[in-house]
């Protein structure tokens, strides 16, 4: 299923065109393109890095650039919420 990913992005065809003449129904491919997407070319910032500050806590910066200074002794819970504020 891969392959006809790959074939279909070399092949400059519409999905439609490119699904009708390999006789695939387009609802498959959308869900293969999908998986094909997720495996094959994963996000950049699809995670972000955490690093701890020996002396002030930890501070979180992610990709769109907001910085977020964490106290040392922030309980999980509290750093979990801070967390799904951004």
């Amino acid at each position: 299923m891969f392959s006809l990913c790959r074939q279909w992005e070399e092949s400059g065809e519409t999905r439609e065109s490119f699904c009708k003449r390999h006789q695939i129904n387009m609802g498959k491919f959308s869900y293969w393109r999908s998986q094909y997407l997720a495996e094959e070319k994963p996000q950049e910032d699809a995670f972000v890095a955490i690093t701890p500050s020996m002396n002030s806590g930890m501070e979180i910066r992610y990709p769109n650039g907001v910085v977020l200074k964490i106290p040392e002794k922030t309980s999980l819970p509290d750093l979990k919420a801070l967390i799904c504020l951004i």
